[in-house]
C-alpha cells in the first residue's frame, strides 16, 4: 500500500527531471507533465517504482535536486527540470521503493504549471 510523503498539513517543493531525449520533453517545456497510460493507467506506485510505467497514471518526481538534475542530463546531456508545490494529499510513496537513494514521489494525473529550468 502507498503511503502520504510528509507531514499532515506541509506543503511540498517536488522536482523531476526530464532529458531533451526522452519522448515527455516537449510538455515539460511547457510545464506539464502527463502519465504515459493517462487516465485509465494503473495506480500501483510499487510498480510504477519498479519500472512498469508504460501503463501507469503516476509520474515520477524527487525531493533530491541531484537526482532530478541527473535525470534531466542522462542521455544527452541537456534537459529541463520541473518544480511543483503540492499538498500531501496529492502526494504518494511508494512503500517498497525500487531505488531508496531516488527518494521518489509519485504524482497522478496530469500536473500542469511546473516550473520550468533549463540546465546542461
Amino acid at each position: 500500500m502507498p503511503k502520504e510523503v510528509g507531514g499532515a498539513s506541509k506543503v511540498a517543493t517536488l522536482i523531476r527531471g526530464v532529458d531533451q531525449a526522452h519522448p515527455a520533453y516537449d510538455d515539460a517545456l511547457k510545464g506539464l507533465v502527463q502519465p504515459r497510460g493517462g487516465t485509465a493507467g494503473h495506480l500501483n506506485a510499487n510498480a510504477h517504482s519498479a519500472g512498469r510505467t508504460a501503463n501507469s497514471n503516476l509520474s515520477s518526481w524527487t525531493t533530491n535536486a541531484n537526482v532530478a538534475r541527473d535525470f534531466a542530463t542522462n542521455d544527452s546531456g541537456i534537459g529541463v527540470i520541473l518544480t511543483k508545490t503540492v499538498p500531501p494529499s496529492n502526494r504518494i510513496k511508494p512503500s517498497v521503493p525500487f531505488l531508496p537513494s531516488e527518494k521518489e514521489v509519485l504524482l497522478q494525473r496530469v500536473i500542469k504549471g511546473a516550473g520550468v529550468k533549463h540546465v546542461k
